[in-house]
């Protein structure tokens, strides 16, 4: 019997760490991505967060990293922003406190079925259901697949 795909969202600083760091972790965690065992998931709203300090450097390149990284037909499927998504935040700030664009990556990874959200942000608190890890926690357990 074939295991399911785990959903997993990438938070913001998770996908600068990859992009900049460029962990060895990732790839593995690519290369289990393409076996159908995860799924990676990110928000439309990560590029407008990610963008900003490669286009106050002007830093060209950077940005067309993270434009494909957060491409259509990427690794990763980018959830749109829609108005489900925005009702669902805003119950999310108002039963966890969380902030605005923080909840907008929690609903968006809810939409997405995730059951994995990975942030570096210890404040960020998660429905049931969804658990967040840290990049260590994530490049641990892909190491174990």
């Amino acid at each position: 019997m074939a295991s399911r795909s785990i959903g997993i969202y990438l938070d913001s600083n998770t996908i600068i760490h990859f992009v900049e760091v460029r962990d060895r972790g990732i790839e593995h965690l690519l290369r289990l991505t393409d076996s159908g065992a995860v799924r990676l998931h990110a928000s439309e709203v990560a590029l407008a967060e990610i963008l900003v300090k490669p286009l106050e450097l002007g830093n060209a390149a950077l940005i067309d990293i993270y434009e494909q990284f957060l491409s259509v037909d990427g690794a990763v499927a980018v959830q749109p922003v829609t108005r489900a998504i925005l009702v669902s935040s805003a119950r999310n700030r108002a039963g966890f406190g969380n902030k605005g664009i923080d909840a907008i990556h929690i609903a968006s990874a809810l939409s997405a079925a995730c059951t994995v959200f990975v942030s570096g942000d210890k404040r960020i608190r998660c429905p049931e259901g969804l658990e967040r890890w840290d990049v260590e926690q994530l490049l641990g357990w892909a190491a174990t697949q």
